[in-house]
């Protein structure tokens, strides 16, 4: 049965070794090349992590290039150290080619008109195909709807199998909720993750009444629960801005989940907080026009 008042999406998880690896090389800061190597070559792994995650250009490459930092255990510790999770964001400008695994045609239409809110907003480009190679892949199987956050696309590297999902048979994707669905799962696909999963929110869930609705109602077992709900996302992921209730990418839950309890309604657009973050994420050029709207 379905019948708890709930937006879910079963976030799929980050690619680990090889998520960072194809994240980095997506990046505009990746610029080391065959003349540069060798001035900068004999950079032990750690100055390497470090300059990357402080921001200096020229090094990124090294880390994922064969033969260099990539694959030594020294490396996967402080790749854990540095939490390079904000990789995830694809290089600012970028088109994304977006490509159906079936469904109906009006659904599609429906999609892609939703999806391109979020161009508006940031420098990036969803160009939906027919055919080809494809960065995002939509299906629409009976599990849910969900997305791979941001650059682990790349790391489903097989063109028939999907990067999103879209469950028509679930109450997202009724005709009222549809629309917040899609802009909630595009949203993953741009690298954004659940709001309700800030640190800054300090929800107080009432976890075992969660566990036992979510089961009942989905067949969510714990470990999916706490993937979707109760783990804090990685400072590195969140807006910075502080906690947004309004968020497109936070959860609407019924007031017995928390303690107190405390209604939260769905919500079905971008907030002002949501425009604005992903704004800095894929910024536009200066003398852009759809900048200049941003600035107000």
């Amino acid at each position: 049965m379905k019948n708890t008042p709930l937006n879910l999406c079963n976030t799929r998880p980050h690619g680990g070794e090889y998520g960072l690896y194809v994240a980095l090389r997506e990046r505009a800061d990746n610029v080391m090349n065959a003349e540069t190597e060798s001035i900068y070559g004999h950079k032990p792994a750690r100055y390497l992590l470090q300059e990357i995650a402080a921001g200096h250009k020229a090094y990124s490459e090294l880390l994922i290039s064969e033969g260099t930092a990539i694959g030594r255990r020294e490396t996967k510790e402080i790749l854990q150290e540095l939490a390079l999770l904000h990789t995830h964001f694809w290089q600012p400008g970028r088109v994304l080619r977006v490509r159906f695994l079936g469904g109906e045609a009006h659904v599609h239409r429906q999609i892609e008109t939703i999806a391109k809110t979020w161009e508006t907003h940031a420098n990036i480009t969803f160009d939906f195909i027919t055919q080809g190679e494809a960065e995002v892949r939509i299906s629409f199987t009976r599990s849910g709807s969900w997305s791979l956050v941001g650059t682990d696309a790349l790391t489903e590297r097989d063109q028939n199998k999907a990067t999103m999902n879209f469950d028509l048979s679930d109450e997202t994707t009724s005709p009222d909720a549809f629309p917040a669905t899609i802009l909630h799962e595009f949203g993953h696909c741009l690298g954004c993750v659940h709001e309700h999963q800030s640190p800054a929110a300090a929800i107080q869930w009432n976890k075992p009444l969660i566990y036992s609705r979510l089961f009942q109602a989905y067949g969510w077992d714990r470990q999916k629960v706490d993937t979707n709900f109760f783990e804090q996302a990685e400072k590195e992921l969140i807006t910075n801005s502080g906690y947004d209730p309004l968020s497109i990418m936070h959860y609407s839950f019924p007031p017995d989940f928390t303690v107190p309890h405390t209604h939260r309604p769905p919500n079905t657009q971008l907030s002002a907080q949501d425009i604005a973050f992903i704004g800095r994420c894929y910024p536009f050029p200066a003398s852009s026009s759809a900048s200049t709207l941003l600035k107000g």
